[in-house]
């Protein structure tokens, strides 16, 4: 069963990068008998994971809901054409929108407005390079209006959709 070992916040986060740090080193260095120091010190950097991996304390703090995140951005990915708002994102996973502002900011260093949006412009790219109408990618991505896309394209790229789609052809 796959598993993700998170020490931050921990005595292991440490102890683990230096014992991975001073093994990149002996190979970087290549002294006489790197490769016994490099064995040894896998064989130390194995045990000490293993200790970690069994120390329930190592685990991800409750406080950063890493697996939230991640299914929030899932949920985005899949749902980013329709009207994806903090509020109704909040009621499908059951926490408040504060929570998920919180998540975002800290994780990430944007606001989930921010992210959603990003994620549609991604999108749109790839359908203006379609060759589909401006206003129908504007519609499929997720929002209500071309201004609206238009002014959002324009800040994020720098350059209006039409002049996007005249570069790509």
């Amino acid at each position: 069963h796959a598993s993700m070992l998170r020490t931050g916040g921990t005595t292991w986060n440490e102890c683990l990068a230096d014992l991975f740090r001073a093994g990149v080193l002996e190979a970087e260095q290549k002294a006489d008998g790197w490769e016994a120091a490099v064995i040894g010190n896998t064989i130390t950097l194995l045990t000490q994971i293993k200790r970690a991996t069994n120390d329930h304390n190592a685990h991800a703090l409750e406080a950063e809901k890493p697996e939230l995140l991640d299914r929030i951005m899932a949920y985005v990915e899949a749902c980013y054409g329709n009207d994806v708002v903090i509020k109704n994102v909040a009621k499908e996973f059951y926490v408040s929108d504060s929570t998920i502002s919180h998540l975002f900011k800290q994780k990430l260093g944007i606001s989930f407005y921010r992210f959603v949006t990003q994620r549609r412009l991604i999108a749109a790219k790839k359908l203006i390079e379609k060759d589909l109408s401006l206003d129908e990618v504007a519609v499929q991505v997720g929002f209500n209006d071309y201004s609206g896309f238009y002014r959002a394209f324009k800040k994020e790229y720098g350059i209006s959709p039409k002049q996007y789609r005249n570069i790509q052809t």
